[in-house]
Formats: structure tokens, C-alpha cells, sequence
């Protein structure tokens, strides 16, 4: 339903967004409502803002308020 169209606007905003800017980092995997990167170090500061706001963000002017957590780890496990 919704949420699956949901994620799948963010996963094409955030690649457009690291395409445009020329990103090392990559998408690695969708799971359910979460998304898996591999963020290169470089680009680890921009991208903990960047990823959240487009996620936040996706639906201008929504009435429901989308809340992203983040984690970082060498592994999914790490993040959980």
C-alpha cells in the first residue's frame, strides 16, 4: 500500500541525490521500511542529514509527520 510507495520515492529521490552529487556511497538494500548503505567516510556527515531530510520530507505539505531514526555499524546487526 502507501508505505511501499513511500519507500520507493525515497529510494529513487536518494539515488537521484547521489548521483547528482557524485556520491561514492551506495544503496545497498531495502528491507521492509529500512534502507541499507554503504556510506564512504567522506561523505558520512552530509549524508546522515541528507538521507533523513529527503525521507522526512518526501510528501510536501503531509499531515502525517514521517520520523527516521539512523544508525551506523560495520554490520546491519551493529545498527539494530
Amino acid at each position: 500500500g502507501s508505505n511501499a510507495d513511500i519507500i520507493k520515492l525515497v529510494m529513487i529521490r536518494i539515488q537521484q541525490y547521489l548521483d547528482t552529487h557524485k556520491c561514492q556511497s551506495v544503496m545497498l538494500l531495502q528491507v521492509h521500511d529500512e534502507l541499507i548503505f554503504n556510506i564512504v567516510s567522506e561523505e558520512k556527515e552530509l549524508l546522515l542529514k541528507v538521507i533523513p531530510d529527503i525521507m522526512e520530507n518526501i510528501i510536501p505539505n503531509s499531515p502525517i509527520d514521517l520520523k527516521v531514526e539512523t544508525a551506523l555499524g560495520k554490520s546491519w546487526k551493529e545498527c539494530k
